[in-house]
């Protein structure tokens, strides 16, 4: 027995073969992988009478399914005297490469506001039909990489191309926008059919844009090089590929090139990722972060001079190091790009300076094209002087969710130098309404309602639910608030005597609704009352509910039910808990079976 400790490069099918030696019939060699202690598979093979010891010959293979990495065959010698000189190892099967760029961290080539220029043998590794398409796996030019993409020199170019041959290139856009894209290449050739370079970029397993196709001229000889034209691309941000197709035959291919465009009319948020500013609860912008697009899309000012310092490019006045806008005239404006992740009622704020006592600024928002609301402040406090600025009283905004544009617009009587505008705040009014995206009440209709509890009104302590301590005792990233949470969202748990939850519903048909919930509770005792509120009174309470004892806080389990007369339309649930500690998981709402049909 014998051992030779290997590393395979790539998991796959091998053929493992040997060259013996045998004076006499029944020998035979087993061999066998082992892999981090353990035997992973095992075979024999039995050898041939050579006549003489001195006389080889070769004999399998044997297959064998390998992992990747270092492992230890182990060959043993069976029925007597033989010599082995030699094995050899065949890869039979290597199965799909995996595509990853080909640079030193595999790591996808990045695409950042200077643009990237990548030479076009850095193509990515992952072989044939993988990351490129080549009509022979014959290298016709240098050894640069080792595959079929033919190659000119030493990495100069690539060569020898034939219509609908293609290279593949992992990139990471930094931020999604209108780019130009164009090519270094070589054409010493003008006869033949017209030569051009497609480019398609995908995110998954197919392209989401496709550009027109590139012509590849005449360049003189194959060694001058020159640049196309150029073609504009609108990419997605983050991680995709870039596909170039070679149309029409022979070309080589130097490298390419893709910029960012800045569209004269785009208005994009000033940070980094060019996303959307997101208002949740509470949101403070600094104003000098106004949006990019120019005068007259993201901002006016009446005087194009900058007169403060260089933080900002174009007219608006900025005070120092971006500390505020200054110098402002009547009339002016600036937008900021913001995301809003809940509708509902708003207080806008602004932190200012100003000597004027008539000051006052407009809120315009648009969405999708359109404004849909406008107002106007108090006036803004008189500071008395530029250094000392004053938090004005909010003014009340009802918001959509979504993305939209918040346009402020500067007033006041004195014309110019009305204020120096530091900074807005966007807080969200405890205003009771249903816990989903655009705020609306949860439909009761003849499919009834499955609500998970978590989802109890969004309005605070005292409007939208009761608990006996504003401290956080489970999971606070899910609501923030004092209704204690169980893991990710499981359930309400951890609940006192008398505490209550909310929900707005909207109740399509009046009549008799059935209620029933589920819960967990190791204990007996406890139950849930559920009233309905509408109009600011109730007017409907239902006998307590009896929860299960269900054994233990994981299990969850279905109670029974209880009938309630519901009126039609928008209304308020409220669910009691008695007793003392349970788990609420869920609600169930269906109209009662004895529900007269129309």
């Amino acid at each position: 027995m014998v051992e030779y400790t290997l590393n395979v490069e790539t998991a796959g099918t091998y053929a493992l073969s040997f060259l013996t030696s045998a004076t006499s019939n029944g020998k035979s060699i087993t061999a066998a992988f082992e892999q981090d202690g353990n035997f992973q598979s095992s075979a024999s093979i039995n050898l041939p009478n050579t006549g003489s010891f001195t006389s080889f010959q070769t004999v399998g293979p044997l297959e064998f399914d390998l992992d990747a990495g270092e492992q230890v065959l182990r060959l043993t010698f069976n029925g007597g005297q033989l010599d082995l000189q030699s094995f050899s190892f065949e890869a039979i099967d290597l199965g799909e490469e995996e595509q990853q760029p080909f640079n030193t961290n595999q790591t996808p080539w990045l695409v950042e506001d200077e643009g990237l220029v990548l030479d076009a043998v850095n193509y990515d590794s992952g072989g044939q039909d993988v990351a490129y398409n080549d009509s022979s796996e014959n290298q016709e030019g240098s050894n640069f990489r080792g595959d079929g993409v033919d190659i000119v020199g030493d990495g100069s170019a690539i060569g020898w191309i034939e219509n609908n041959e293609w290279v593949e290139y992992t990139l990471n856009v930094a931020q999604a926008g209108t780019y130009e894209l164009s090519f270094l290449s070589a054409l010493g050739s003008t006869g033949g059919a017209a030569r051009s370079i497609t480019a398609s970029f995908a995110q998954g397993d197919s392209p989401y844009t496709t550009a027109s196709p590139v012509s590849v001229n005449y360049s003189g000889s194959w060694t001058t090089f020159v640049p196309t034209d150029s073609v504009q691309v609108e990419l997605e941000a983050g991680e995709q590929v870039l596909r170039l197709t070679f149309n029409g035959g022979s070309q080589d291919l130097a490298s390419f090139s893709l910029a960012p465009i800045t569209t004269i009319g785009s208005q994009i948020p000033f940070n980094d990722s060019g996303t959307p500013w997101e208002v949740g609860d509470s949101f403070t912008l600094d104003a000098a972060l106004f949006d990019v697009g120019g005068e007259g899309i993201s901002y006016s000012d009446s005087d194009p001079q900058q007169e403060g310092s260089n933080f900002r490019e174009g007219g608006v006045d900025i005070v120092g190091n971006g500390t505020a806008i200054g110098w402002v005239d009547v009339g002016e404006w600036v937008e900021y790009t913001i995301d809003v992740a809940q509708s509902g009622t708003y207080s806008l704020s602004f932190l200012a300076s100003t000597p004027s006592s008539d000051v006052t600024i407009t809120a315009a928002v648009e969405k999708n094209g359109a404004f849909y609301l406008e107002a106007s402040s108090p006036p803004l406090p008189n500071t008395g002087s530029w250094s000392n600025p004053v938090a004005s009283d909010g003014m009340l905004l009802d918001l959509q969710a979504g993305e939209q544009t918040l346009r402020l617009t500067f007033n006041g009587s004195a014309g110019s130098d009305l204020m120096d505008f530091q900074s807005f705040t966007l807080e969200r009014e405890n205003v009771q309404q249903a816990f989903n995206e655009e705020g609306t009440p949860w439909l009761i209709d003849d499919d009834g309602l499955f609500l998970d509890a978590i989802n109890y009104d969004q309005g605070g302590a005292g409007i939208a639910y009761n608990d006996s301590s504003e401290t956080q005792l489970g999971n606070a990233s899910i609501r923030g608030e004092g209704v204690d949470i169980v893991g990710d969202g499981e359930a309400i748990g951890w609940i006192a005597n008398n505490e209550w939850v909310e929900y707005t519903v909207d109740v399509v048909e009046a009549g008799e609704h059935t209620f029933s919930f589920i819960t967990a509770t190791p204990w007996s005792g406890r139950s849930i009352t559920v009233a309905a509120e509408k109009d600011g009174v109730f007017y409907a309470q239902a006998s307590p509910l009896s929860v299960p004892n269900s054994g233990d806080w994981g299990n969850y389990v279905q109670g029974p039910e209880v009938t309630l007369n519901l009126q039609e339309g928008e209304q308020v649930v409220r669910l009691t808990f008695n007793g003392g500690s349970m788990d609420l998981q869920s609600l169930i709402i269906e109209q009662s079976e004895n529900q007269p049909q129309h």
